[in-house]
């Protein structure tokens, strides 16, 4: 699914789907908050591009049945945060949640995931892809609880970070709270460089080691939207 055939949504304070209804939404986000209310049946695509400079905070509360694919987009976001929570709070919610963003310029960014499962046999899957250069650094906090009336759930969150210089840094805080039995949870973090390999690869096919870094690096953040099926690798590209 590309950009343009979501809905361009300006950002609400509130936001209802309705029950049953089906939405596809693309939201240009600066500072603010946000609460998105997915009622039952209801069926939700949101793509959140974040602007420089900005504070957000997004609310989801998803009902029974309820289907969430949300992607958050930090291109050269410089001194921005996203805070998301995810309240899956009727039986058999779902989400699936990912993540590009490219850190540059001396930028400070950070990004925080609260996910709850108050309801049996709910799922939260989700995946950030980062990718830094130019001193600049990304924190990730990604906290999963699952309370004891949500038995058969499954929670799997995961981050991965990309340095392309020596200054630039990233830190992942995976976190998992579990009071119910028979459940799945995980959780995966970690932080490296262009493997030599494919770099020499690109270059032995008379591609230039710059436009290597590049491609290879677009590549691991379009990894970042696989769980929300929205393309996002021309936007990616016209930030580089």
């Amino acid at each position: 699914m590309k950009l343009k055939e979501l809905t361009v949504v300006k950002p609400a304070k509130h936001i209802t789907v309705s029950k049953n209804e089906v939405q596809k939404t693309l939201m240009y986000c600066k500072t603010g908050q946000v609460e998105i209310n997915c009622e039952d049946n209801s069926q939700l695509t949101i793509a959140q591009v974040v602007e420089n400079n900005a504070r957000l905070t997004t609310t989801f509360n998803i009902g029974k049945n309820a289907k969430v694919k949300h992607l958050i987009v930090m291109l050269n976001s410089t001194n921005s945060e996203a805070k998301t929570e995810f309240n899956l709070n009727g039986e058999y919610a779902e989400v699936k949640t990912g993540g590009a963003i490219l850190c540059t310029n001396s930028g400070n960014v950070k990004l925080d995931l609260q996910v709850k499962h108050s309801a049996k046999n709910t799922v939260s899957l989700a995946g950030f892809y980062s990718a830094l250069r130019g001193d600049s650094s990304l924190k990730v906090n990604g906290n999963t609880w699952i309370g004891k009336d949500a038995s058969g759930s499954n929670a799997f969150f995961a981050s991965h970070s990309l340095l392309l210089d020596k200054k630039s840094k990233a830190e992942s805080i995976p976190g998992l709270e579990i009071e119910a039995n028979e459940v799945k949870a995980g959780h995966a973090a970690s932080t490296s460089k262009i493997p030599e390999e494919q770099l020499f690869y690109c270059q032995a096919r008379g591609i230039a080691s710059k436009e290597a870094e590049k491609l290879l690096t677009l590549a691991f953040l379009q990894r970042g939207s696989i769980p929300t099926e929205i393309e996002v690798d021309e936007l990616i590209e016209n930030k580089w």
